[in-house]
């Protein structure tokens, strides 16, 4: 028993003279007790006792030497404490072989930690050390104490050193468990920890550090012990008061999450990965002569190879996905090759998905059963999910790329001869991450083979040396150009139209601040009633002065429109509308994709959707609104014309929407499609989808340079531009601008080009961008594009800036031209490596070979003979529809009408569809807000666990980093502390608070 009072220690050694029994146990002993005496007193004890025992220990050799340097060391005689202190090692390393760890602690360990920050003191000791037990864990110790650097590993690997050789080291264990706990690595800290408590009865600051672990844990059960604990042995111990009372009502809490997590372990559908069965049966799919030919040259030039890279170009409605998936299905996947299929929208993803299902049937996979298929993107399923059984993986180019490591441990190293790798919208494939994934994929699978589909036709010819040649080098395999397409009745002709609706959305928005509203909608990658709010969304669906509008430009042209499909922003939009065209005797209906009851708040589907697409099928309607509905997948045949009522920025929806007029007399549409835009003024304060642009961008060959081409392409891209502008330059401009003849205030030419911008979910948002050149400007870009190859791009806002200074600012008329122009040419070059070209379009014909194939059925001895001469006949006019040299598409065309018309039961759609198994997941394995969507009462318990895990005593919430408070939720996001592409679950345990700026910043470091 240790004694506090000096006199009774004095006292107890007095006693051992007497009795002649002073022996180093009992010198050790007295010791021990008057070290702990002198610890409390800061070593002020008596000088007469330590020379009296100095004098008893001479008989004992070794205690002599200790006790005669601790009295140089409590004089500040360092060095006649380390000189007198490795004779006292000599003579224990004599006696005992070894200094354990008991030895350490009773003799040297109290001197050495008040001198932790002497750091000459501590290395001359570690000298000694090293000169008499070298390798020892003592020295060993003494390395870990000396070492002057902040790596953590370093440290522990002196410390587990130390442990390896003598297992008793209180502090090595102790060091260590300080060492995870700053980690955060709280299983390991405790393992540690425990292990001092197992060597000697663990003191009020060790309790205290368990405590803390578990806390973090979430095991409020053990924490709650250690707490109490340390109150046992320090009543006073720093803030474990009020540590243990937070976890206390913490407990209170615990139920619920042991709730959540034990729901958070049930199974449900994971939509985004699963088993699509191959039906036995006939698809039904009635492929084009385009479509099949672009198969048989897809056959013919890429299965033959052990190496292929090239382009399949087929114009917006021509089919390019349904083509591709239906070859892949029949020469790929049946012949038991996998697939990866990149691009860089959610929105091409879920469309590959079900073109593949479309294609799932016996008459395109003859041999294989069933595959297995895989999304993967910010809004799907995860790379850290892929299985070896894996045949399809659909994936966001940017989240394959994040999580490559998956995809080649998990998926490549086991099909490095059998993987064919197609990339949607093929003519972004330059930008450096595409670029970058395309290697790394070759480097695992040298013989992969690479497809890439495409709207935009361009040539890559040997003289052009692009990056786009480098990627696809055995350049197109197919192409057909919007012409083509046109004339053979496939895709009906686009007569674009825009309608002012003279609405000042800025005015509109004056009640709920503009400028605000305005910069969010502007900065949204999307446009929906979420980026304006339900209010805002409403008054522009509810404006009657819009509406009016709207139905007045039908009514005015309603024999020229005919059926006419609307797209409404929202539900009261279409309502609303509806009310206005019947009120003017238009035979109009809407339908919705969910209406919400106003009085239960629960969100319904509408049931009578079916009936009145029906009667809009049938022609008892002329008119049908719709909401998130009739994008894609309905059949409508015989729409004349497309009202686009609601604006968007999404290229993706705007080309659905277009293409749902654009289905040709042979695809059961109409010759000429009407694509009405309604435009509010917002001031040009938002960069919305022009369709009328959209089309071309998607669509014209931009190295075609015949004259009509070039005149077409002009009318369409750029009059509107050139128009706004004359208005503007005789209004607003300098006199001597506005003397300027008129041609030269026109364009010499537009440099038309796109690039990816990356949006927080992990995909591309496309930025399009169209930069008209005017004379005064040639010399400047043709100098600016040949800086860009040697110029420091690295900052773009910076080299905007130079180049605007150095090249444009002492221009004296600059018509037309806008700084951010150049920040795009940059921002393209960057990432393509490739200076932006010129557009050009071409006309259209129309032609029908239905006729045809009607004259052969009446005549059928004359087959041969009538399609000879109507290829020979000296109008040509055949030719030129199919090309000169292709004969054989023309006689197929002729008899696929011919076999349509006297085996229509062949043609028609089968019923059956595949019904995929959907892949069973644990709902803690999907993110939380597709856990919110799919288990709404469970993502509010857990949302509502992390602020109450989060929620201080004052009740603000706060950060995990303790950066923070607040007493507002919206300032905070909810994070997965280990993320679910490493393996994270969405559990209470692993979820945390952090502002978005933290988050954005997390983010960014796991992502370098």
């Amino acid at each position: 028993m240790k004694t506090t009072n000096f006199a009774l220690i004095e006292n107890e050694f007095n006693a051992a003279i007497k009795s002649g029994d002073v022996t180093d146990d009992i010198i050790n002993d007295i010791l021990d007790e008057f070290l702990f005496f002198c610890d409390e007193n800061q070593y002020d004890a008596p000088m007469e006792f330590l020379l009296k025992m100095q004098s008893h220990s001479k008989k004992q050799g070794c205690l002599y030497y200790w006790i005669s340097a601790y009295i140089r060391f409590i004089q500040n005689d360092l060095y006649g404490y380390l000189s007198l202190i490795e004779e006292h090692i000599v003579k224990i390393i004599e006696k005992y072989g070894k200094i354990n760890s008991q030895r350490a602690f009773e003799s040297y360990l109290s001197v050495i930690l008040s001198k932790a920050n002497d750091r000459r003191f501590l290395k001359k000791f570690h000298g000694i050390l090293k000169r008499q037990c070298p390798d020892s864990a003592f020295e060993r110790y003494m390395r870990y104490l000396c070492a002057e650097t902040e790596n953590k590993n370093i440290l522990k690997k002196y410390l587990y050193e130390v442990t390896a050789i003598d297992d008793k080291w209180l502090d090595a264990y102790t060091g260590l468990g300080d060492i995870y706990s700053s980690e955060k690595n709280w299983m390991e800290a405790i393992k540690n920890y425990d292990k001092a408590t197992e060597i000697e009865e663990p003191w009020a600051e060790l309790f205290f550090a368990l405590a803390w672990c578990y806390d973090k844990l979430q095991n409020y059960e053990k924490a709650i012990d250690y707490y109490e604990l340390c109150l046992e042995l320090a009543p006073e111990y720093r803030c474990t008061k009020n540590n243990l009372r937070v976890l206390k009502e913490l407990k209170k809490m615990s139920s619920a999450v042991v709730d959540i997590d034990k729901k958070l372990k049930n199974t449900t559908e994971n939509q985004n990965a699963g088993t699509i069965p191959v039906v036995q049966n006939n698809s039904g799919l009635q492929l084009y002569a385009h479509q099949q030919d672009a198969m048989r040259d897809m056959s013919r030039k890429i299965l033959n190879k052990d190496d292929y890279a090239g382009l399949l170009v087929l114009p917006t409605g021509g089919g390019k996905t349904l083509t591709a998936t239906y070859w892949l299905m029949g020469n790929i996947l049946d012949s038991g090759q996998k697939i990866i299929w990149l691009a860089h929208r959610h929105e091409l993803l879920n469309q590959a998905r079900l073109a593949f299902e479309k294609v799932s049937f016996s008459d395109v996979a003859r041999r294989k059963k069933q595959y297995d298929f895989r999304v993967i993107s910010g809004q799907h399923d995860k790379p850290v999910h892929i299985k070896p059984t894996d045949d399809i993986i659909i994936a966001s180019k940017t989240s394959l790329s994040k999580g490559f490591t998956h995809l080649s441990e998990k998926w490549l190293k086991d099909n490095t001869n059998d993987v064919f790798l197609v990339i949607d919208e093929a003519h972004h494939a330059t930008a450096k991450e595409y670029r970058e994934l395309i290697n790394k994929i070759r480097v695992e699978v040298p013989s992969v083979k690479v497809l890439g589909l495409t709207a935009t036709p361009f040539r890559t010819a040997d003289n052009e040396q692009g990056l786009l040649k480098k990627i696809f080098y055995d350049d197109i395999v197919y192409k057909i150009d919007l012409r083509e397409l046109i004339n053979r009745g496939i895709l009906a002709e686009p007569i674009f139209e825009e309608a002012e609706t003279h609405v000042d959305m800025e005015a509109l928005f004056k009640s709920a601040d503009a400028e605000v509203v305005l910069e969010r909608i502007a900065n949204d990658s999307f446009f929906d009633i979420d980026t304006i709010g339900e209010s805002l969304a409403t008054e522009i669906a509810e404006n009657k002065e819009r509406n009016n509008a709207i139905v007045r430009k039908y009514t005015e042209n309603k024999e020229k429109y005919g059926k006419t499909l609307v797209f409404a922003l929202n539900v009261s939009m279409a309502i609303a509308l509806n009310a206005v065209f019947r009120e003017h005797g238009v035979k109009s209906e809407f339908i919705v994709s969910s209406i919400k009851d106003k009085m239960t708040g629960v969100t319904l589907s509408d049931k009578r959707n079916p009936e009145v697409i029906e009667q809009f099928r049938n022609g008892d309607l002329e008119v049908l609104i719709n909401v998130n509905i009739l994008t894609e997948g309905t059949d409508l045949p015989k729409v004349q014309t497309v009202f686009l009522t609601r604006p968007t920025k999404s290229t993706i929806l705007m080309t659905q929407m277009i293409g749902r007029a654009l289905r040709g007399v042979k695809a059961g549409g109409t010759k000429e499609a009407y694509i009405v835009s309604f435009v509010d003024d917002w001031h040009n304060r938002i960069a919305w989808v022009n369709p009328e642009q959209l089309f071309i961008d998607e669509n014209v060959d931009f190295n075609d340079l015949s004259r009509e081409t070039r005149e077409s392409a002009v009318r369409l891209v750029a009059i509107s531009k050139i128009e706004e502008f004359a208005k503007i330059a005789d209004g607003t401009l300098e006199k001597s601008v506005s003397r300027l003849n008129f041609i030269e205030r026109i364009p010499v030419g537009i440099y038309k080009f796109s690039y990816l911008v990356p949006t927080e979910d992990d995909e591309d948002m496309t930025i399009n961008c169209d930069v008209l050149v005017y004379d005064c400007m040639q010399e400047a870009y043709k100098t600016l594009f040949s800086w860009l190859p040697t110029t420091d791009l690295r900052n773009v806002k910076s080299a905007t800036q130079h180049i605007n200074d150095i090249l444009f600012a002492e221009i004296d008329r600059l018509i037309g031209y806008r700084k951010k122009d150049i920040e795009d040419i940059i921002s393209y070059y960057k990432q393509t490596e490739e200076l932006p070209e010129f557009i050009a379009f071409t006309e259209r014909d129309d032609y029908d070979v239905k006729k045809l194939a009607q004259r052969i059925i009446s005549k059928p001895a004359n087959e041969i003979q009538i399609m000879n001469d109507e290829w020979d006949s000296n109008n040509s006019r055949w030719k030129a529809f199919f090309g000169i040299n292709n004969f054989t598409a023309f006689r197929m065309s002729i008899r696929h009408e011919k076999d349509k018309l006297q085996f229509p039961e062949g043609y028609k759609p089968t019923n059956l569809k595949p019904i995929t198994q959907h892949e069973q997941r644990q709902i803690q394995d999907l993110p939380l807000y597709e856990i919110r969507q799919k288990f709404p009462e469970l993502g509010e318990k857990i949302r509502q666990s992390i602020f109450d895990k989060f929620t201080d005593k004052e009740g603000f919430y706060y950060s995990a980093s303790g950066n923070y408070r607040s007493k507002n939720k919206l300032d905070f996001q909810i994070d997965h502390i280990t993320p679910m592409s490493k393996g994270g679950k969405t559990t209470p345990n692993n979820l945390q608070l952090l502002t978005r700026a933290e988050n954005m910043a997390k983010s960014d470091g796991l992502n370098r």
